[in-house]
């Protein structure tokens, strides 16, 4: 139940900006899972997250960089403008040095508002564990939708967009970015995307 006797001075105020998305994820983690013996699998996903961390501190994407690492996937947010590199040709790199560890990767950039709140947020919230905390987020709405799009619907028989490096046609347009020919445009999350990379 919200508390209505809150003053608006305890609420952390919000502020509006733009920002991408960068996301990546290992595409087979569920197949190697299961087709690895229960030893194997877990010390692959720790050589995973160190590989990521190690390319994050060598090659940073820019200042005040958030992510939210959920163990096979990871996303990465920064405010346009934050940015010190290219954020296509970062995640491009990325996928180059995850491929020299035979990691088959889902990768795709975003772009969009998204709220930021001021101040860190505190660690206690209703007496649950709080993994990740930030605001409404229209860059992480569509990368988690483009994921859930990457691999085949067995059931729905439909065809997933499979590995590969994938664009928000929104971050091409901030990036300044123009294609050379027209590929097919795939939806998902009220986007639309283009695969530039397999």
């Amino acid at each position: 139940m919200v508390d209505e006797d809150r003053s608006p001075s305890e609420e952390a105020p919000y502020a509006d900006e733009n920002a991408f998305g960068v996301w990546v994820s290992w595409f087979d983690a569920e197949d190697v899972e299961y087709s690895a013996s229960a030893d194997k699998f877990p010390p692959r996903l720790t050589v995973l997250r160190t590989a990521v961390s190690d390319y994050c501190e060598g090659f940073p994407l820019g200042a005040n960089v958030s992510l939210i690492d959920v163990g096979t996937a990871f996303y990465f947010e920064v405010a346009d403008g934050d940015h010190t590199e290219d954020p296509i040709a970062w995640l491009r790199a990325l996928r180059a040095y995850l491929e020299q560890g035979e990691w088959s990767t889902f990768g795709v950039v975003t772009y969009g508002g998204r709220w930021v709140a001021a101040g860190a947020p505190g660690p206690a919230f209703g007496g649950v564990t709080r993994l990740a905390s930030f605001g409404p987020s229209e860059p992480f709405s569509r990368a988690s939708g483009a994921q859930a799009f990457a691999h085949d619907d067995e059931d729905g028989e439909q065809e997933g967009w499979g590995p590969g490096l994938f664009v928000d046609l929104e971050a091409l347009e901030a990036l300044g970015r123009k294609l050379k020919n027209v590929p097919t445009t795939l939806r998902a999350a009220g986007a639309s995307f283009v695969r530039i990379a397999r």
